[in-house]
């Protein structure tokens, strides 16, 4: 089942635009997870 406006799925592959994505969404993620851990860091000092 190919679906429209999903180029390169159907062939069994992401596409270039799917993996930049997904590695923005993981680096704000990890990014975030950072600050997170800074600020505890702050509050203790």
């Amino acid at each position: 089942m190919a679906q429209r406006g999903y180029p390169g799925i159907h062939a069994g592959m992401p596409t270039a635009q799917c993996l930049r994505s997904a590695s923005v969404v993981n680096g704000a993620f990890k990014i975030k997870i950072k600050i997170k851990i800074k600020i505890k860091i702050k509050i203790k000092s």
